[in-house]
């Protein structure tokens, strides 16, 4: 279940991570502020969420998570958008 709770959690915040720093035309607009705006509820949700039901052992290692996800959405961003111009 933890397994679950964590991965759920990363692919959640590297997608927030993601629709963040992309500029596309979608994330500029009053739709994509909402998306964005539920993701960061709902990484926010897990983080409470793990703090409650398993510990302060398991929050803090999913604020790990979500920063870690967080940042390899913009990696991901990052590097898509390098091969996109070439």
């Amino acid at each position: 279940m933890i397994w679950i709770f964590l991965s759920v959690s990363i692919v959640a915040s590297a997608v927030t991570g993601f629709a963040v720093h992309s500029e596309g035309s979608f994330f500029s607009r009053i739709p994509g502020q909402i998306v964005q705006g539920f993701l960061c509820l709902v990484s926010l949700a897990m983080i409470i969420a793990a703090f409650w039901i398993y510990n302060w052992k398991i929050g803090i290692l999913e604020i790990v998570v979500i920063f870690a996800g967080s940042n390899s959405g913009l990696l991901l961003y990052r590097y898509l958008r390098k091969r996109l111009e070439l």
